[in-house]
C-alpha cells in the first residue's frame, strides 16, 4: 500500500471542536528492501491553520475593499514606481492594473500631468509626513478631471520612509459645481459680463495694480440711450434681445484684459488697464461707432437701432477707483444732456471746456 509522505489531516474532537495536524512519513525498509514499517511525526497545526485561514479572509475583504471603493488607491517606491494599483487607478490612465507596477508617472500620463503629480510624492519623501492636496488628470478622452489627494508615508523597522499608500478621490462633479456657483456670483445672467459687484472688486484690483507699477487706467461708463422707448415700444423680452446684442458687440471691441460689467438696467461699464485718456477716447468713440451701426430685426416689426452714450475718466492723479468711476459717470450725463450717441471726457468737464463731449454726425 503506498504511504504518502506529507498530508494535512482533520480530526474532529467531542463538541465538534475540529483539529487540524500535519503528518510527515516515511517507510522502514529492511535489507531486502522490504517495507517493514512506517515512521512518522505528527504536528498539531490547528493554530497555524487559524491564522491562515483568518489571513486569506482578510486579504480577500481588503482586496474586495480596494477594489469596490469609490476611489483611487495605490502604493509607490521611493523610486515613485507604483507597486500597487487598484482598477480605478488604472482606469485614470488607461491601462489595466498590472501595466502600472513597476513604472512611473512620467511613463504613463503627459509630462505636465506626471510634475502635478510628483509634488505631493516628493513631500511624502522629503518630509515623512502625510500630505494632502488637489491634482488634475486628462482621461483617455481628452477631459480634464480633478482629485483630492491624500498620500501616507510607509516606514521599515527601522523607522525609515519606504514607500507611500496614496488614495485620491475624483471630485470633478463638485469642482464643477463650485466652477459654475463662483460663475454665478460674479456674472450677470442676461448679458453674461461681470455683474455689477464683480466689475466693481476687478476695478478696485486693477487701479491697486496700476498705481503700485505706475500704469495708466481708464474708466468708461456707457449707457443705452432711451432704453426705456424700447421696452415701452415692444416689451421687455426685445428690451433683453438688445441688452445682450449690445453686450456682445462691446465684446467684441475690446481686448482679452478689458474688464466689462453690467452695472445695472441699460447701464454698462468698462475698465481699461494700461490705457490713458487718448487710448480710452479711442475706444469710446469706436464702441459709440459700432453701436450706432447695429440694426436689429426681429419678429417685433421693424429694425431697432439702438444708440450709446460713453463717459470716459482717467484715473491719473486718482487716490481711489470709486473718484474715477464717480467722474466717468458725470462725464456721460454730460454726454446725455449734449445730445445723447456721443462721448464726453471727464478731463474736458474739469477744464470746463464748452463742449466737452466729441460731436457725431447729426442723422445718427
Amino acid at each position: 500500500m503506498p504511504v504518502h509522505p506529507e498530508a494535512e489531516e482533520h480530526l474532529a474532537l467531542p463538541r465538534n471542536e475540529l483539529r487540524t495536524r500535519f503528518d510527515v512519513k516515511t517507510t522502514g525498509r529492511n535489507p531486502r528492501v522490504r517495507v517493514t514499517g512506517v515512521a512518522g511525526v505528527t504536528t498539531d497545526d490547528t493554530h497555524f491553520k487559524r491564522l491562515e485561514t483568518e489571513l486569506l479572509e482578510k486579504n480577500a475583504l481588503l482586496e474586495s475593499v480596494l477594489e469596490n471603493v469609490d476611489a483611487c488607491i495605490y502604493t509607490k517606491d521611493r523610486q515613485r514606481r507604483y507597486t500597487y494599483a487598484n482598477a480605478k487607478m488604472a482606469a485614470v490612465v488607461g491601462r489595466e492594473p498590472a501595466d502600472l507596477i513597476g513604472r512611473t508617472d512620467e511613463e504613463l500620463v503627459p509630462a505636465d500631468i506626471a510634475a502635478g503629480w510628483r509634488v505631493l510624492d516628493d513631500r511624502v519623501f522629503e518630509t515623512g509626513e502625510k500630505q494632502s492636496g488637489e491634482e488634475v488628470s486628462r482621461s483617455p478622452d481628452g477631459e480634464l478631471r480633478h482629485f483630492w489627494v491624500v498620500q501616507i508615508p510607509q516606514r521599515d523597522s527601522r523607522g525609515e520612509v519606504t514607500s507611500l499608500v496614496g488614495i485620491s478621490t475624483d471630485f470633478t462633479k463638485f469642482y464643477r459645481l463650485k466652477e459654475e456657483l463662483a460663475r454665478q456670483a460674479t456674472t450677470d445672467e442676461l448679458t453674461g459680463t461681470r455683474n455689477r459687484r464683480s466689475l466693481l472688486e476687478t476695478a478696485r484690483k486693477e487701479f491697486t495694480r496700476a498705481v503700485r507699477y505706475g500704469h495708466p487706467l481708464s474708466v468708461l461708463m456707457l449707457d443705452i440711450d432711451h432704453f426705456k422707448r424700447i421696452n415701452d415700444s415692444h416689451g421687455h423680452d426685445v428690451g433683453d434681445q438688445v441688452l445682450k446684442a449690445v453686450a456682445d458687440a462691446f465684446r467684441r471691441e475690446l481686448r482679452d484684459s478689458d474688464v466689462l460689467g453690467r452695472l445695472g438696467g441699460e447701464e454698462f461699464g468698462i475698465v481699461l488697464p494700461n490705457t490713458g485718456d487718448e487710448g480710452a477716447v479711442a475706444v469710446a468713440e469706436r464702441l459709440r461707432a459700432r453701436i450706432d451701426a447695429m440694426r436689429l430685426s426681429g419678429d417685433w416689426g421693424g429694425d431697432i437701432t439702438p444708440k450709446v452714450s460713453v463717459g470716459v475718466a482717467c484715473g491719473q492723479g486718482a487716490s481711489r477707483i470709486e473718484d474715477v468711476i464717480k467722474r466717468a459717470d458725470q462725464a456721460l450725463y454730460a454726454a446725455k444732456a449734449a445730445g445723447r450717441n456721443r462721448v464726453c471726457t471727464a478731463a474736458e468737464l474739469a477744464a470746463d471746456a464748452d463742449d466737452p463731449c466729441l460731436p457725431v454726425n447729426p442723422a445718427a
